[in-house]
């Protein structure tokens, strides 16, 4: 995955983990492994975009927003890309449901 798409994982480690891949490649592979792992599971990391075949990083908002959408209309969300394990969580499903009482409170 690194010689593939090396340039998305740079990216992903100066920017969102504000360390250079080089100096957590020499420190500590295990270490290395671990945060390329945690940066997978991230939608708004450039790597998790490019190993998912996504055309663009989806940034969290963005994914709670659609989410939200998708709960309130029962209809999967343009934004959010075709693929059968990005189905909702239960988590998100309540965070959907409590976000939806609040409005409906008003």
């Amino acid at each position: 995955m690194l010689i593939e798409h090396r340039g998305e994982v740079e990216f992903d480690f100066l920017n969102i983990l504000h360390i250079s891949l080089t100096q957590v490649a020499a420190r500590d592979p295990g270490e290395l492994y671990r945060l390329l792992k945690l940066l997978l599971t991230r939608p708004d990391s450039q790597i998790a975009a490019a190993v998912a075949g996504w055309d663009r990083a989806l940034s969290l908002e963005a994914v709670m927003l659609a989410s939200l959408y998708t709960a309130w209309t029962g209809q999967r969300h343009p934004l959010m890309p075709d693929a059968p394990d990005l189905s909702l969580t239960d988590v998100e499903t309540r965070l959907a449901d409590m976000a939806l009482e609040a409005m409906n409170r008003r």
